[in-house]
């Protein structure tokens, strides 16, 4: 499979894990619909969170719900919507560690963990994971918190090396 050039050995990993242990996709579909109920309640709180009120939090879900991308993949036995939960997920955490004033390396590693988790799961997905991850280290190194993400990014490598051994 050409795939496998580029790809990591375990690409889709969620969705052969349950299509083996279940014989079939009834519940892959299942794993997509929770991760685009997911992604909902991640819009509200993102929105929330950026200063949106509960009228235009809840419309954008509406909204999202109504797309008809939004139901097909709901029922694909795909891993989008996985990837996409993932990358909401870092995006919450993202604005999470920018509104407060104190950065820890264990925020920062969860963000490291999550994209590593969107590289196995879509490797697509990861690229923005890691230019959001970016952005944060260089906002917080202006703020002047240059150690905690010295020390965030050695952690980071420790641990992808650990746990995602695809990376090298």
């Amino acid at each position: 499979d050409m795939r496998q050039v580029f790809s990591p050995v375990f690409a889709e990993y969620i969705n052969l894990n349950v299509w083996l242990l279940t014989n079939g996709d009834l519940f892959v579909a299942m794993l997509q619909n929770l991760s685009a109920y997911g992604c909902l309640i991640l819009l509200y709180g993102i929105l929330r969170k950026l200063g949106g009120s509960i009228k235009w939090a809840l419309f954008a879900c509406i909204l999202a719900m109504s797309m008809n991308v939004f139901n097909a993949e709901i029922f694909s036995p795909d891993v989008d919507m996985v990837g996409t939960f993932y990358l909401m997920i870092l995006i919450y955490l993202m604005l999470e560690v920018l509104y407060e004033s104190k950065l820890t390396i264990f925020q920062f590693t969860l963000l490291g963990l999550i994209s590593g988790f969107l590289y196995i799961t879509k490797t697509n997905v990861c690229i923005p994971a890691a230019l959001i991850i970016i952005y944060v280290a260089i906002v917080k190194i202006f703020q002047g918190r240059f150690k905690i993400i010295l020390l965030g990014v050695i952690s980071l490598i420790f641990i992808s090396f650990l746990v995602f051994p695809t990376f090298y």
